[in-house]
């Protein structure tokens, strides 16, 4: 990063924070050994790299925004109105099976590892079998959906709609909180960490419903 024609411009927040960056290469010279993967396949290692950091993310998603973090605001608070109650029950609920849904996509991340791990590599890429999008590489058909990285992308979706759902709700509860004013603003840089809100849905489109590709 320190390499000339490196240019790191931080992104600044709604909340303040600047967590995120721009960064431009103008002619950076990168040495044979800090090359990573294949010469010219950068944005395959890119899209591999991407797919990794949905499934590592896990249940980190909405940090501080997540239904224990709702449970744990209800215990401190006076008893809730029945429609209150109702809400935070679906909250939770919604909550256990994205949880869940996490646990399912670092398993199959797992075994898929495994399984490139015990076969020869048809990717050229470190990883055995996993080609550029985290699937399995295998001489038969693949059934659609069935890679671990289409279900990280729906995780992912799915987790930070719900972390502002949850934010949202716990606002709404105390609103004079200071940590609840901040993830009402925090949520929102979700859609951005591991791929946008587009990104996941183009992945779900193409891998996981079969659609076209985009041109």
């Amino acid at each position: 990063m320190a390499s000339p024609g490196v240019t790191v411009r931080p992104l600044k927040e709604i909340n303040g924070d600047e967590v995120f960056n721009e960064v431009f290469l103008d002619d950076v010279f990168v040495p044979d050994d800090l090359v990573v993967g294949a010469v010219d396949e950068g944005w395959r290692v890119a899209r591999d790299t991407l797919s990794h950091e949905r499934v590592a993310l896990g249940d980190s998603w909405g940090p501080g925004s997540q239904h224990t973090d709702m449970a744990e605001l209800i215990a401190k608070l006076p008893p809730l109105r029945q429609s209150q109650r109702e809400q935070a029950g679906r909250l939770w609920a919604e909550g256990q099976a994205i949880s869940a849904l996490g646990l399912r996509v670092t398993l199959s991340k797992l075994s898929n590892s495994r399984l490139s791990d015990s076969r020869p590599s048809n990717s050229g890429l470190p990883g055995g079998g996993l080609g550029g999008s985290g699937r399995p590489v295998s001489g038969g058909a693949e059934k659609p959906g069935a890679d671990a990285a289409t279900a990280s992308s729906v995780r992912k979706l799915l987790g930070m709609r719900h972390a502002q759902a949850i934010s949202e709700f716990c606002w709404s509860l105390a609103p004079a909180s200071r940590h609840w004013n901040r993830m009402i603003l925090a949520t929102r840089a979700f859609t951005i960490g591991g791929g946008t809100t587009e990104v996941q849905l183009n992945i779900i489109a193409e891998r996981a419903l079969g659609l076209p590709r985009d041109p």
